[in-house]
């Protein structure tokens, strides 16, 4: 039997399902409780450590990931769960006004080659150029969810800006 894993990402994770494959039937996800062991198939142990350990949460047929577990992956751990690779973009942060303003906001984009903007959709920890996929490394993931947040924050007085602003600062 082969098995592979397919992942989608969420607004609170990336969704890992284990799906069987075969020449002549249709490919169907494979409930937990009959998942293959880690000898069969890489990454089953890293995914039921993550569900003790790391906050993820199961149901019949799949897991949901935290995006910031899925973002400080190591290399050979992100192979095992066949995720793509890291995205080799560079971000570029902006500042717009000052902290002190009303109207302060910050942005970022995606650089590649150091010096050409590309769009990539940021999906948590995971990036979408056209069609291709790629992993946001930890601390890029880090750096972008906290502007994402000031973005979204009600900023309209100082002291709302400065708590929007405490995460940006830590990242």
């Amino acid at each position: 039997m082969k098995w592979q894993w397919h992942h989608e990402p969420e607004e609170a994770g990336v969704r890992f399902h284990l799906i069987q494959t075969g020449r002549f039937r249709r490919d169907k996800a494979i409930p937990i409780d009959e998942w293959p062991d880690a000898e069969e198939k890489a990454g089953t142990s890293l995914i039921h450590y993550w569900i003790n350990h790391a906050g993820a949460s199961a149901d019949h047929t799949s897991v949901l990931v935290p995006h910031s577990v899925i973002a400080h992956l190591s290399e050979p751990q992100a192979r095992e769960v066949e995720l793509p690779a890291p995205a080799p973009h560079a971000v570029s942060i902006s500042a717009h006004g000052t902290l002190n303003q009303a109207d302060f906001d910050l942005s970022y984009k995606w650089l590649r080659h150091g010096t050409v903007e590309e769009r990539l959709e940021r999906f948590g920890a995971l990036g979408r150029v056209g069609y291709g996929w790629y992993r946001i490394p930890g601390p890029v993931y880090e750096v972008c969810d906290a502007i994402d947040g000031f973005r979204h924050a009600d900023t309209a007085t100082r002291e709302a800006r400065l708590e929007a602003w405490a995460p940006v600062q830590r990242a």
